[in-house]
């Protein structure tokens, strides 16, 4: 298996970030924007594009805080440390993890049907 990991670290900034989130979705429910599945869907785009932004101008600290790019190496699927062993040999062009990981930490799947359940009850009692 890859041993990319790198073991436990500061998670600091990778629980300031998902208190963040967290905030801005109980502030979205109570003002309104974010009180539906209808609504979440809606802004999924743009809150994902905020999301990019800010992993990108923070270098992906909250990838690397578990991922070490140079460790990647799995003797099963050496392919992988290939793709990645010219990232981050430019300072200027630091790696865009998103580019190649568009859902790297979310489950859509499982998001998708929960949202579509609730749907289902909500038009169920109206």
């Amino acid at each position: 298996h890859s041993n990319e990991h790198v073991g436990p670290l500061d998670y600091t900034m990778l629980l300031l970030d998902k208190a963040t989130a967290g905030t801005h979705s109980l502030i979205g429910e109570i003002q309104g924007t974010l009180d539906t599945p209808e609504k979440q869907l809606a802004m999924r785009k743009e809150m994902g594009e905020a999301v990019h932004k800010q992993m990108l101008e923070r270098n992906y600290s909250t990838c690397r805080g578990c991922h070490d790019i140079s460790r990647m190496n799995n003797p099963k699927k050496p392919f992988v440390a290939q793709m990645h062993k010219n990232l981050d040999k430019d300072p200027k062009k630091p790696a865009d993890c998103l580019a190649c990981h568009p859902k790297a930490g979310h489950d859509y799947a499982a998001a998708d049907a929960e949202m579509a359940k609730a749907k289902l009850e909500t038009a169920a009692k109206n």
